[in-house]
C-alpha cells in the first residue's frame, strides 16, 4: 500500500522486516526492487529483482528488470528484456504482454510506442485499471491521451 501511495521509505521499512523473515520469497524481493527503483537506487533495485527472478521466473519480475534497466539509462539491456519477453511469449504460443512492454518503452522515453502498446493491451482486454494509481505511470497522468485512456478503461467514455 505504501508503494502505491509513493511512501517508498516507509514501504521499505516493512519490506525489510519481511525480507529478514523470508529472504527467498520472490514477491518480497520484487517489491523491494520496485521501491528502490522509485527512489532512484537502480543498482540495488536490480539486485533484488534479479534475485526475485531467480526464485520465480515470471513476466512481472522480468518486465520490472527491463523497466529499471531503462530508468538507469541502460536501453540496450532493456531492449534485451523486451526481446526476451517477446520470445518467451511466442514460444508459449501466446501474445506478448503489451502492458509490461509499454512500461519498458515508457521508461526508455518512447511515449508513442508506450501508448500504442497500452491501446493494444486495452484491445486485448488486459487489466489496465491499476495504471491510474501505479507510480510507474505518473509521468503520463497529466497528458490528455492518458486521461482519455483511463476514462475508457473506467467506462466513462467511448472506446479508443
Amino acid at each position: 500500500i505504501f508503494y502505491k501511495l509513493g511512501q517508498y521509505n516507509k514501504s521499505l521499512t516493512y519490506l525489510n522486516d519481511a525480507y529478514e523473515m523470508e529472504s527467498s520469497e520472490w514477491e518480497i524481493l520484487l517489491l523491494l526492487g520496485a521501491n528502490f527503483a522509485e527512489l532512484g537506487h537502480y543498482d540495488e533495485a536490480l539486485q533484488f529483482l534479479e534475485k526475485s527472478y531467480h526464485y520465480h521466473q515470471n513476466l512481472e519480475t522480468l518486465s520490472m528488470i527491463g523497466y529499471v534497466q531503462a530508468l538507469a539509462g541502460r536501453n540496450d539491456r532493456a531492449n534485451q528484456v523486451i526481446k526476451q519477453i517477446e520470445s518467451e511469449s511466442e514460444s508459449k504460443g501466446g501474445e506478448h504482454d503489451s502492458l509490461n512492454l509499454a512500461l519498458i518503452h515508457l521508461a526508455m522515453g518512447k511515449k508513442d510506442q508506450a501508448y500504442d502498446l497500452l491501446e493494444e493491451a486495452y484491445d486485448r482486454r488486459a487489466m489496465l485499471i491499476g495504471i491510474s494509481f501505479d507510480p510507474r505511470w505518473r509521468s503520463l497522468r497529466s497528458e490528455d491521451k492518458f486521461k482519455e485512456l483511463i476514462q475508457t478503461v473506467n467506462g466513462t467514455s467511448e472506446p479508443l
